[in-house]
């Protein structure tokens, strides 16, 4: 079975790691030849973001070419206002659209929409850098393809593929950097089969018990590990989450494999420093990965 990872896959995860707030290097391959129409994506060897605040490296793979497999990843697709900018964030600006129109999936009245900023080298040698951050005008139109990205910090919506789509001026509709060559965008997507499909966000999230009452047995069933852990030095934070490196003395449930290792472990703000001991009920974010999020937003009890 063919392979789809959208490309904030990558964003997902630095967002626990801190190379959200930083550099990320990351390779994609594209399956030109699976796309399922003649809006078929680019080609590129890698995507980075650049800042002077992290110089780590992630890398993954994007096999998803064509603008019909946009439509059917994408969580909601809505038509709708820009009623307010905040471009206060390094790595991306944040809508806030008053909705006209759901064409696909449910949501209130008005969303908060993030949308990304990328540039790419392309694996074509007469693919030079270009930048990836799209014209969005405060009071103009557009149609938003988004996705709904959750995790125990944070919820939100994310514009999937760079998609730009101008109600007022259709003929200039982006995906990636490539023209839309569809003369109408709104109809097109309203007559596609990906609406009626379910779209990848859940496939993105990182799973999380939430309530106010959630018992030990039930945090011990659903974590990946319980761990004693020594907190080391921070790697990084965010405005959602501070990373630390932790030393595992002791594993109490999971992986035996982890005893005496150094992993990273995103935890909220202010909940720990270096030098606390901590039992931890945490969750891997990727197989194989040294990063842990958080089971519950009370997984974390000080010895």
């Amino acid at each position: 079975m063919k392979k789809r990872i959208v490309m904030l896959a990558s964003l997902l995860i630095c967002a626990f790691m801190g190379v959200i707030a930083g550099l990320f290097v990351a390779k994609k391959v594209i399956n030109k030849n699976d796309a399922t129409s003649e809006n078929k994506g680019v080609s590129f060897e890698r995507c980075e973001y650049v800042s002077d605040t992290y110089d780590g490296i992630i890398e993954w793979e994007y096999i998803s070419a064509s603008f019909d497999e946009l439509i059917e990843d994408s969580d909601v697709i809505v038509k709708g206002q820009i009623i307010d900018v905040d471009r206060s964030n390094l790595l991306y600006d944040e809508y806030r659209i008053r909705i006209s129109k759901t064409i696909k999936g449910s949501c209130k009245e008005e969303l908060r929409i993030r949308n990304y900023h990328y540039s790419f080298v392309g694996n074509d040698e007469n693919v030079k850098t270009t930048s990836l951050v799209t014209d969005y005008k405060k009071d103009c139109d557009y149609i938003f393809l988004v996705q709904y990205i959750s995790n125990v910090y944070e919820q939100y919506y994310t514009i999937l593929g760079n998609v730009f789509i101008d109600v007022a001026a259709p003929q200039n509709s982006t995906f990636f950097d490539k023209r839309l060559e569809i003369e109408n965008p709104e109809l097109y997507i309203e007559k596609s089969e990906g609406i009626k499909k379910e779209g990848k966000g859940i496939t993105l999230s990182i799973p999380y018990l939430d309530g106010e009452k959630i018992s030990e047995q039930d945090l011990i069933d659903f974590s990946d590990a319980v761990l004693e852990i020594d907190i080391s030095d921070i790697a990084t934070k965010v405005k959602t989450s501070e990373i630390y490196w932790c030393k595992v003395i002791d594993v109490i449930d999971g992986n035996a494999d982890l005893n005496n290792k150094r992993i990273m472990i995103a935890f909220f703000p202010g909940d720990v420093k270096s030098g606390d001991r901590c039992k931890v009920y945490v969750k891997q974010t990727v197989e194989g990965s040294v990063l842990y999020t958080l089971s519950s937003k009370n997984s974390v009890f000080s010895l």
